[in-house]
């Protein structure tokens, strides 16, 4: 069960509250974590750079975390 989302981008977190009606949404893992949101695990996808402040932030507050690994970080057009 999906019971929050997390994306800094107003249109993409507007997206995501659309497929998941249920859940609540944040602009920051830092509003979740303030939230009295429950939560038991989280799934990340985050830009390389973000992974170890985010990781250990919810590792922090006892959620089981997977962090899925990105194959290119590169935004550049193809």
């Amino acid at each position: 069960m999906v019971v929050a989302i997390v994306d800094p981008s107003d249109q993409r977190r507007t997206q995501r509250q659309a497929e998941w009606p249920g859940a609540r949404a944040f602009a920051s893992v830092d509003e979740l974590i303030a939230s009295d949101t429950e939560i038991d695990a989280v799934e990340l996808l985050l830009p390389t750079t973000q992974n170890e402040e985010v990781v250990m932030a919810c590792l922090a507050q006892g959620w089981h975390v997977n962090l899925q690994s990105l194959c290119n970080d590169s935004r550049a057009p193809r």
